[in-house]
């Protein structure tokens, strides 16, 4: 990197301000690509036990509720509190089929088991999605 800024100090002639702001911000961009390390973000964290039905179902709450925000109705307010219900009722259903199948799995698969006890006690909220609200 410093042969980088030499080079560029060499090139430039006049000291203006437009142009030393031009080498400090190549510089830093530089920098950056050298020595900052990228990785991908993870957009969600959704659990295991969340099935493709369930995701959607979340998403379609959340599209009505947007809708409900826009133009409030109190049969669409009614309809959405009937479906965060039987979504919530959803979600623990999964959640016990999934920790029923972690347990008669121990003794096959017990890392699996392990996997999950682990995550858990990692996890900066334990009851993420318990609740539909926002």
């Amino acid at each position: 990197m410093s042969d980088f800024f030499v080079t560029n100090l060499h090139s430039l002639s006049v000291f203006d301000s437009n142009s030393l702001w031009t080498l400090i911000k190549n510089i830093i961009y530089t920098a950056c690509d050298i020595y900052v390390p990228k990785f991908k973000i993870p957009s969600h964290y959704s659990p295991k036990y969340f099935t493709s039905e369930i995701r959607h179902n979340i998403k379609c709450i959340h599209s009505k509720k947007r809708l409900l925000k826009r133009h409030y109705s109190s049969s669409l307010a009614h309809k959405v509190q009937i479906m965060e219900s039987e979504l919530q009722q959803r979600i623990k259903n999964a959640q016990i089929t999934y920790i029923n199948s972690l347990i008669s799995s121990f003794s096959s698969k017990p890392p699996s088991l392990y996997s999950h006890l682990s995550h858990l006690k990692h996890s900066s909220s334990l009851r993420a999605y318990s609740s539909m609200k926002t």
